[in-house]
Formats: structure tokens, sequence, C-alpha cells
């Protein structure tokens, strides 16, 4: 199991749900901050989500033993 690379999805997770929710608050104006931070912190908790998600649901998969889902297919640092 390349532990590396699951605590690397599993951060990218976590941070781009952290980025994506200030982002929403910001954009609602629950936040107050300079105009445009909320769709620059929305694109960016995009940008670390989504490869997060991706990892993370494969070594998840891999762990549960689903078919077609193998160890290899996560890439180790």
């Amino acid at each position: 199991m390349p532990w590396s690379a699951v605590a690397l999805a599993v951060g990218l997770l976590l941070f781009g749900l952290i980025l994506v929710s200030f982002g929403a608050l910001h954009v609602i104006g629950r936040v107050k901050g300079k105009d445009g931070a909320g769709v620059v912190l929305l694109v960016l908790g995009g940008m670390t989500f989504l490869p997060g998600f991706y990892q993370s649901r494969l070594a998840w998969y891999t762990l549960r033993g689903r078919p077609g889902y193998r160890w290899s297919d996560i890439p180790e640092m």
C-alpha cells in the first residue's frame, strides 16, 4: 500500500474541501474580504479537491477489495 500517496490524496481532499467551503462562504457574503477572492478560493479548492477525491476513491475501493481496483493503480511517490 503506497501510504505516502494515500496520505497526500486525503490531504488534498480535505484542503480542497476547506478552500471550497471558505470560497462559497465568501461568495454568498458570509465572510468579508477582497472582491473576487471567493472565486479564486473556489477555483483553487476545486483544483485540489478533484484529484484528492479521485485518488482517495481509488484507495478506498482498493482497500475494500472491489473488483477491478489494485494498489498499482495509485502512483507511488
